[in-house]
């Protein structure tokens, strides 16, 4: 999918491409603190917030999660190889 949107990609500036991945995504189907902030209709709720909501996130399988490690690899091989990799600071240096 990053090829083909980069292949599409027709403006002056390069595009910036984040790629956020939480920790909790490897191995967890759901979020833990998606009930917190959204009811079962995936309706925004108001606070305060109960923080004591039962977590509706489930664990993955094994191979769920080796099947999301090895495209997450794929993705940093790709951009190590194929786009300028930069860190907050480098962008920061950029925005100034």
């Amino acid at each position: 999918m990053l090829q083909e949107k980069l292949a599409q990609w027709s403006a002056s500036r390069p595009p910036f491409i984040t790629a956020l991945i939480h920790e909790d995504n490897f191995y967890r189907n759901g979020n833990p603190w998606r009930s917190f902030f959204y009811d079962a209709n995936d309706k925004p709720l108001s606070p305060p917030y109960n923080l004591n909501t039962p977590d509706t996130s489930r664990p993955r399988t094994r191979e769920q999660t080796e099947a999301i490690f090895g495209a997450y690899e794929e993705l940093v091989a790709y951009a190590a190889k194929n786009l300028c990799v930069v860190t907050s600071k480098d962008i920061v240096t950029l925005a100034k």
